[in-house]
């Protein structure tokens, strides 16, 4: 029943596709935009010079995925049959994109949103950066991105993201003793307990990759239907 529903879903809908697309990058855009700006406005205050700006912005595991979804969209809508267009267009880029910004959601709930309530224009821009935009590329994916059977080892392939992201936080902080998470500061929690943290998020990560591929083979389109779609 799942495999059928899904096959009927309008994944071939141009136009459909293009209006939520713009949906989706509009949201992702005023979130970055107004998380930006605060985040700009503290470090003005603190007197950091421009490049040291833009490194704390992209230290920022929300704030680079919800890049990354920005850039899935506006591929999508100016340049899809582009070199990299056409890489976000893949279901194995998008699905991983997908399982990121998820990640960023669940994460975020669930290690960081009881003890950060803020209110005004910063509680606006976590709404949308941890809330909105990954239901909205949930509903993407799901409309619109073709379901197929996706290699086991892709779990693997998409640690390549969070990995890389860890080695350039705590490379970064071993420099300017600054670290965007209290999880990821060995400072306060000793290396011992931040291998800890990292093998576990790490296993979160894989586990969840496994998790979207299992369902994406279990809802896929069977192989002579998935031809058109590549």
């Amino acid at each position: 029943r799942h495999a059928s529903f899904f096959s009927a879903l309008p994944v071939s809908q141009p136009d459909g596709r293009r209006a939520f697309a713009l949906l989706g990058f509009a949201t992702a855009l005023a979130g970055l935009t107004i998380q930006s700006c605060i985040l700009v406005d503290s470090f003005v205050g603190l007197g950091l010079g421009l490049g040291l700006m833009i490194m704390k912005l992209l230290s920022y595991f929300t704030i680079l995925t919800n890049l990354l979804v920005l850039a899935s969209y506006a591929f999508a809508l100016v340049r899809p049959d582009s070199r990299i267009g056409s890489s976000f267009g893949r279901a194995s880029v998008s699905t991983g994109v997908l399982l990121y910004i998820v990640l960023v959601s669940s994460l975020y709930t669930l290690l960081l949103a009881r003890f950060w309530h803020p209110p005004g224009w910063q509680g606006a821009a976590n709404i949308i950066l941890h809330y909105a935009t990954p239901l909205l590329y949930l509903a993407y994916w799901t409309l619109f991105v073709p379901k197929q059977n996706l290699p086991w080892k892709l779990a693997l392939t998409w640690l390549a993201y969070p990995v890389a992201y860890w080695i350039w936080v705590l490379g970064r902080g071993a420099i300017l003793g600054d670290y965007p998470y209290f999880f990821m500061n060995p400072a306060t929690l000793g290396y011992q307990r931040l291998l800890l943290y990292s093998t576990a998020l790490t296993g979160v990560f894989y586990l969840g990759g496994l998790g979207v591929i299992a369902w994406c083979r279990r809802v896929a389109k069977p192989p002579h239907a998935q031809e058109g779609l590549k």
